[in-house]
């Protein structure tokens, strides 16, 4: 687009710029378009003409030597067609060609190429003002084009840098996880970094090959991403860049948060990146933790409640007391002493949590107050029948 806009304006021919180059310092040649450009053809000529008749014969000269052949040809052309129409009519009067009748044909021939020269300086004048808008015009467009060239340009300023750093995420996820070697675990853990919380139940982990600590990193992804996020990291890895319409999926519902690791299961400090999706307690984790080996630590540990044991869990913020009755894919059922019979608290391992002593014993206490009241009711209400 640069090139067009630049041919735009020296489109002209050799001749024609040096006289223009000339004409355009001259305040009458000034007066001259802007009387054409009013209307007044007729002034404009007369004020052409005397603006003309002042250059200096050397800068005429100059002029017409710098001209292509091709204007040299024309004028030629046209001169020997007017001396011919000439002719023509001297014939046709029946009167002799004299010395004074060349000689008037020639200041006439002049005379003529004189008032066409300055018609021809007032309509290059003219293209020359709409090759300089049309110049501008260019110049805008062209202005606009780079301004929408990169693809972040659709995206808002705001989400610049979150687009940006996403995108590098991805490209370095690209290059070192090892997608041969998929596995799948049951966590069943919340996750909770920089302020954001996700849930961490099945789950499909692949191995990172980094200089930092090389095999301890690990990309851990929800079971049902999977495919989807195994075939973006192999088509970055292939392209060389994250696909663009990914990339919108991603900047539209998941959130990039970086800060430190810290769980029940995994209570050293870790530096770690989150990516947590806007609706849902899903989220995509890089770190050293979960493993299958921590995990079998965790689980094989006394503190982790068992399927008949009595257990506290966390449900919307509120605690309840009940019987463990399961775990499935890191997911606790609990039948709760509120609730009502068939009905089963599901909620994560990770917010049950054993009776510890004391616990255990006012929990005793109060099903031995309970049964007591039990006890008394009934009995209240066998008397009330037989009476």
């Amino acid at each position: 687009m640069e090139g067009v806009a630049a041919g735009a304006a020296v489109e002209f021919k050799v001749k024609e710029k040096a006289v223009l180059a000339y004409l355009l310092t001259i305040p009458e040649v000034k007066s001259a378009v802007k009387l054409q450009r009013d209307g007044r053809t007729q002034e404009a000529k007369s004020t052409m003409r005397a603006a003309v008749a002042c250059l200096p014969a050397e800068v005429l000269a100059r002029a017409g030597a710098n001209g292509g052949n091709s204007d040299t040809l024309r004028r030629e052309e046209r001169m020997a067609l007017r001396r011919k129409m000439f002719l023509a009519r001297c014939r046709q009067k029946a009167r002799p060609v004299t010395f004074a009748s060349r000689t008037s044909f020639k200041f006439k021939d002049l005379q003529l190429e004189y008032d066409e020269a300055c018609d021809e300086v007032i309509d290059l004048l003219a293209e020359l003002r709409a090759a300089t808008l049309e110049v501008q015009e260019l110049s805008l467009r062209l202005k606009a084009c780079r301004r929408t060239k990169t693809p972040f340009s659709t995206l808002p300023a705001p989400e610049e840098p979150r687009a940006r750093d996403l995108r590098q995420l991805f490209e370095w996820l690209a290059k070192t996880v090892d997608l041969s070697h998929p596995e799948t675990l049951d966590v069943g853990f919340e996750v909770p970094i920089g302020g954001r919380s996700v849930h961490l139940h099945r789950v499909v982990q692949w191995p990172l090959t980094s200089r930092i600590a090389p095999g301890a990193l690990k990309l851990t992804a929800p079971i049902q991403h999977q495919e989807a996020l195994g075939q973006l990291l192999a088509s970055t890895r292939a392209v060389g860049k994250v696909d663009s319409d990914a990339l919108m999926h991603f900047l539209a519902g998941w959130d990039l948060i970086a800060g430190e690791l810290t769980t029940a299961a995994h209570p050293v400090p870790e530096p770690s990146v989150l990516l947590a999706h806007r609706t849902s307690t899903q989220g995509i984790l890089v770190a050293t933790w979960p493993t299958k080996e921590a995990l079998q630590v965790v689980y094989a540990a006394p503190i982790v409640p068992q399927p008949g044991e009595r257990v506290e869990v966390e449900y919307e913020g509120q605690c309840y007391v009940g019987i463990l009755y399961g775990v499935d894919n890191g997911m606790a059922s609990v039948r709760c002493d509120a609730d009502p019979p068939g009905v089963m608290t599901v909620a994560p391992l990770s917010h049950v949590r054993r009776l510890d002593g004391d616990l255990a014993q006012e929990d005793a206490e109060l099903k031995q107050v309970l049964l007591q009241c039990s006890m008394i009711s009934g009995a209240y209400m066998r008397r009330a029948a037989h009476a």
